[in-house]
């Protein structure tokens, strides 16, 4: 499967993801930087730039050999019971999620609406911190996951109570009697996970680590730092990613996404393949053991892991008043 690696080396190679289409006029080249040399070299002239489209194509190759060195992880043989198999239906579940996402961010992006593609970023990352830290606890996982969800589900029935009162919690199928008796459960499953939490180290009396938590733990704390700020406009009110989509001069001002969504595509696409193939990583004993295969997922896993891709900005020189910040200085 040496053609799904070499497809990976054309899309990290340097020419696919210029930093010039990024919306950027200039980028410090110190961001460009790390302590084993530099992650970008600028394309060679004579090679041509290619466009958004080729790019989308080559995710799409990309992805497909992805496919095939995985195989079909979506069907398992269930011979246990929930809380024998959570960390096996969890890890799988948030790769088939994940690949789901990356065919809804290549729609979007054929579309002109790559802006919400970001959306799914967040999740997702979410999800590849948790399966690296689940790796490193594999002895207390299916415990822990299925408690969390106990808890979680619980949880969702108290607040989905307090909303729907009496007569909507009725209409949706169910009596206040059993949602009480179901609820009153939960305390059972918060103290199962606060002593595995304990054990693990977590903050005291605490039911579920903070994200940043986890992120320190398997070693991606400025990286997860880097991610939250780059998505959390895209999920909360931002005024700045809302006047990213105005543009024009003194006279007239055009609003439209338009402006951005080539960078939104690059952001989300990169970014996108990046937390799936190092889920993929987190989980790889899930996967048929093929020997060409492992060698092909783990050379393509190996590529991005390299540096040669960019640190794609979340803000461009672009979008600054550069006008404003010369005065200032």
């Amino acid at each position: 499967m040496l053609y799904s690696a070499n497809i990976f080396a054309r899309f990290c190679s340097g020419k696919l993801l210029p930093l010039a289409d990024w919306g950027a006029a200039a980028v410090d080249k110190a961001m460009l930087e790390n302590d084993q040399g530099p992650l970008w070299e600028p394309p060679k002239a004579e090679k041509p730039e290619l466009s958004l489209p080729e790019r989308i194509a080559l995710v799409r190759e990309l992805l497909a050999a992805l496919d095939i060195v995985m195989g079909d992880i979506s069907r398992t043989h269930f011979t246990g019971g929930l809380k024998e198999q959570s960390y096996d239906i969890v890890r799988r579940a948030a790769i088939i999620r994940q690949r789901e996402g990356l065919t809804a961010i290549l729609s979007l992006c054929d579309t002109g609406s790559a802006a919400f593609g970001v959306c799914l970023l967040r999740p997702a990352y979410e999800e590849m911190l948790w399966l690296e830290y689940l790796s490193k606890h594999s002895d207390v996982a299916n415990e822990l996951l299925h408690l969390m969800g106990q808890a979680s589900i619980k949880e969702h029935m108290r607040v989905q109570m307090d909303y729907l009162k009496r007569d909507g919690m009725h209409a949706v199928g169910f009596t206040m009697k059993f949602a009480k008796l179901f609820i009153a459960s939960a305390p059972a499953a918060t103290a199962g996970i606060k002593a595995i939490g304990a054990k693990l180290g977590w903050r005291r009396e605490s039911d579920k680590p903070s994200v940043a938590h986890i992120a320190q733990q398997v070693g991606r704390k400025d990286e997860y730092d880097y991610i939250y700020e780059a998505t959390s406009r895209f999920v909360h009110f931002s005024p700045h990613e809302l006047m990213r989509r105005a543009w024009g001069d003194h006279e007239t001002m055009h609003i439209s996404s338009d402006h951005f969504a080539k960078y939104w595509a690059l952001f989300s696409l990169h970014w996108g393949l990046r937390i799936f193939l190092n889920s993929i990583r987190a989980v790889h004993d899930i996967f048929p053991d093929d020997s060409a295969k492992r060698e092909s997922y783990d050379k393509i896993t190996e590529i991005i892991q390299s540096g040669i891709l960019p640190p794609v900005p979340i803000i461009t020189e672009a979008e600054l008043d550069w006008s404003y910040m010369k005065r200032k200085t």
